[in-house]
C-alpha cells in the first residue's frame, strides 16, 4: 500500500530542514577556522573524489531508486535486483581505487595534499554500500529522517571537538567524509531488516540485465554533477585554491536553499515512478503540476530575499574575509528558480516516464555550452566568472528542457497561480528593499520575518489556493491538538 505522500513530505521536510540548520552552524565555524585556502584545498580534493565516486556508482542510485519503486511489491525480484546492483558497484570500486592510488602520487595538485585526498577517498566505498536509493525507493522516510538527524548531530560534535585551527585540516577532511557517508554506515546494517542479503547466490545475479540502463544513468549522473564539481576543478586549476574557497562560500548559500527543493522532490521521484509503472496518468499529472506550483511559491520569494540580503548573508555565514564573494552570490541566486524547475522536469517527471535519453541529450548540449562559458569568463573574472557560467547554463538548460518535454508532459507555468506568486514576490521585494536599510544590523533577522508576513498577506489577498490550503490544514491540526487537551 502506498504511504501517505503528505506524511512523506513532512518527514523529508524535517530531514531537509536539519540539513539546512546544521550547515548554518557548521559552515560559518569551518570557514572562519580553516580560512579560504584550506577550505579551497578540501573542496578541490573532494571534487575529484566525487567524480571517482560517480564512476563506482555508475548511475546505480538513479536507476536503483526507480527500479526499487517499481518492484517494491515483489520482494523476491527486488532482492535480486539490489544484489545485482551491489555486485556491479563492488567490482567498480576495485577498479577506481587502483586509479586513485596512481593519481595520488602522480598528479601534483593531488599529491601536494594526498593525506586529505586519502581521507576523502574513503567515502567512495562507504557511499557505494549504503544503498540510499533503496530506502528512498521504498519510501522509508521515517528511518531516513531519524538516521539523518542523528548523523548530522554526530558530525557537528566531530567538527567542534577536533577542528580548532588551520592546522586541523585533516580533522576537517575527516568531518567532511563522515558527513558524506555517515548515513550509509547505518544503511548497510539496516538493509538486513529487508532481508536483502538473504539467499544470495551468484547464479541469481543479473549483471547483464542491468548494465545497459545503469550505464545510461551513469552518463546522466555524470552530466548532472558537471556543474557543482567541474566548476570548482576548472577554477582550481586556472585560478588556485583561494579562489575556489571564495566560490564555495558564495555557492554554499545557493546549495542550502536548493536543499529545500529536495524536501519536495525527494519524495516525488519514487511516487511518480510508481504511478508511471501502474499507468495512473491523471494522478501523475495532477501531483507533478501541484508540485511545480508549490516549488515556485517557495523558491521565488526565497531567491528574492537572498538577493536583497546577499551582503548580510555572506557576512553572517562566512565572515568579513569573504565579503568580496557577495557579487557571486547575487549572480548564483538568480539561477535557483531555473535549477528548481529543471530538476522537477528532468530528474522527476521525464525520468519517471522513462525519457532519460531525452534528458541526457539536453544535458550534453548544455555541458558543452557550460564549458565554453567557463573558459570565456573564468580567466577574466575568476570565481565571479564561474558564477556567471553556472547561472547562464542553468537558465539555458531549463529553456531547452521546457520545450522538449512538452510532448510528454504539459508543464503549465504561466497560470494564475504563477502570476499571483510573481506579483506577491515583487510586492514583497519592493517593500523589503525599502525598509531593510532602516533596520541597521537587525536587518538580517527582521527583514526575512517582515518579508514572510508581507508575502503571506499578498498570497491571501490575491487568493492563491496553496495559501488557503496551508491555512486550512494548520487550523485543522491545531483543533485536533486542542481537542486532545
Amino acid at each position: 500500500m502506498a504511504k501517505s505522500l503528505k506524511v512523506n513530505f513532512l518527514l523529508n521536510f524535517i530531514y531537509t530542514a536539519s540539513g539546512i540548520l546544521f550547515p548554518l552552524i557548521t559552515f560559518p565555524y569551518a570557514v572562519r577556522v580553516m580560512g579560504p585556502e584550506n577550505i579551497g584545498i578540501v573542496n578541490f580534493q573532494y571534487s575529484i573524489v566525487a567524480y571517482a565516486m560517480l564512476f563506482t556508482l555508475m548511475g546505480v542510485p538513479m536507476y536503483g531508486l526507480r527500479e526499487t519503486a517499481r518492484l517494491r511489491d515483489t520482494p523476491a525480484r527486488l532482492r535480486i535486483m539490489v544484489q545485482s546492483l551491489l555486485t556491479i558497484v563492488l567490482v567498480l570500486n576495485i577498479v577506481v581505487y587502483c586509479i586513485i592510488g596512481v593519481m595520488a602520487f602522480t598528479v601534483p595538485q593531488i599529491s601536494e595534499h594526498k593525506e586529505v585526498f586519502f581521507i576523502l577517498s574513503s567515502t567512495i566505498l562507504l557511499y557505494s554500500l549504503g544503498c540510499e536509493w533503496f530506502f528512498l525507493g521504498i519510501e522509508d522516510f521515517k528511518y531516513i529522517t531519524i538516521r539523518g538527524v542523528l548523523v548530522r548531530t554526530l558530525s557537528l560534535l566531530l567538527l567542534f571537538a577536533f577542528v580548532h585551527t588551520k592546522d586541523d585540516i585533516l580533522w576537517y577532511a575527516t568531518y567532511v567524509a563522515f558527513a558524506v557517508v555517515g548515513n550509509n554506515l547505518f544503511n548497510f546494517f539496516h538493509l538486513r531488516k529487508y532481508a536483502i542479503f538473504q539467499s544470495f547466490s551468484f547464479k541469481n545475479i543479473e549483471v547483464k540485465k542491468h548494465l545497459r540502463p545503469v550505464f545510461q544513468m551513469f552518463l546522466l549522473t555524470v552530466i548532472i554533477s558537471i556543474y557543482p564539481h567541474l566548476s570548482k576543478i576548472i577554477l582550481g586549476f586556472l585560478q588556485g585554491n583561494t579562489e575556489v574557497g571564495f566560490f564555495v562560500a558564495a555557492n554554499k548559500v545557493g546549495e542550502t536553499e536548493l536543499m529545500l527543493v529536495a524536501a519536495f522532490t525527494g519524495v516525488l521521484g519514487p511516487r511518480l515512478s510508481y504511478l508511471a509503472e501502474t499507468s495512473q496518468k491523471i494522478e501523475f499529472g495532477r501531483i507533478a503540476q501541484q508540485t511545480i506550483d508549490l516549488l515556485l511559491c517557495v523558491m521565488l520569494p526565497l531567491t528574492a530575499g537572498t538577493f536583497i540580503l546577499s551582503s548580510e548573508v555572506m557576512q553572517l555565514l562566512s565572515g568579513s574575509q569573504y565579503t568580496s564573494a557577495t557579487p557571486a552570490l547575487r549572480i548564483l541566486v538568480i539561477g535557483i528558480p531555473f535549477i528548481t524547475l529543471s530538476n522537477m522536469l528532468g530528474q522527476q517527471v521525464l525520468y519517471a516516464l522513462g525519457q532519460e535519453r531525452l534528458v541526457l541529450r539536453c544535458m550534453l548540449v548544455n555541458v558543452i555550452v557550460f564549458l565554453i562559458f567557463n573558459f570565456i569568463f573564468v580567466p577574466q573574472y575568476s570565481f565571479l566568472g564561474t558564477a556567471i557560467s553556472l547561472t547562464l547554463s542553468e537558465i539555458l538548460f531549463f529553456l531547452i528542457l521546457y520545450f522538449v518535454s512538452r510532448p510528454y508532459f504539459k508543464c503549465k507555468l504561466w497560470t494564475r497561480n504563477m502570476l499571483v506568486t510573481l506579483l506577491s514576490t515583487l510586492g514583497m521585494s519592493v517593500l523589503c528593499w525599502a525598509i531593510s536599510p532602516s533596520l541597521g544590523w537587525h536587518t538580517i533577522y527582521l527583514t526575512p520575518f517582515v518579508g514572510a508576513i508581507i508575502y503571506a498577506g499578498l498570497l491571501f489577498a490575491l487568493r492563491h489556493p496553496l495559501a488557503f490550503e496551508a491555512y486550512g490544514q494548520s487550523k485543522s491540526w491545531l483543533q485536533r491538538k486542542c481537542n486532545k487537551v
